[in-house]
């Protein structure tokens, strides 16, 4: 008797065990794949910034956030503070906008995503002294 229930204690726990096994890594892959695209678009918007305004200094990406639209899309979201020196002034401008990610190919374990489509949506400019007009 005392068998059978610790033969049904650990076919229950072994179960469990297993199930958490299977159904509880993708929850832990899929956080991990946003965070590393999340770190990848701070890694990489900086010299995107660069790029289109080469006068461009203390540039910061203030918020990275991503969500998913389906199995092989990632909607990356990003805001960049920076700063442009002008003849007269700085200029602090904001740039808000997004990626589209898809999902490519897998490289040594780890899924490899393109960002094909950028869209920058918001534009705000904060002039030191002021713009005269």
């Amino acid at each position: 008797m005392v068998k059978t229930i610790v033969n049904l204690v650990l076919t229950f726990i072994a179960l469990v065990g297993s199930w958490e096994l299977i159904h509880g890594d993708r929850d832990y892959a899929r956080e991990t794949v946003h965070t590393r695209i999340q770190s990848r678009m701070i890694e990489t918007l900086p010299n995107l910034v660069l790029e289109a305004f080469p006068m461009a200094y203390d540039i910061d990406v203030s918020k990275c956030w991503t969500k998913n639209v389906d199995t092989k899309t990632i909607k990356a979201f990003f805001e960049v503070d920076f700063k442009e020196k002008s003849i007269h002034d700085t200029t602090s401008i904001k740039k808000v906008g997004y990626a589209i990610l898809t999902k490519n190919e897998e490289v040594a374990g780890e899924d490899m995503w393109d960002a094909k489509d950028f869209k920058v949506e918001g534009h705000s400019m904060a002039f030191s002294k002021g713009l005269a007009l």
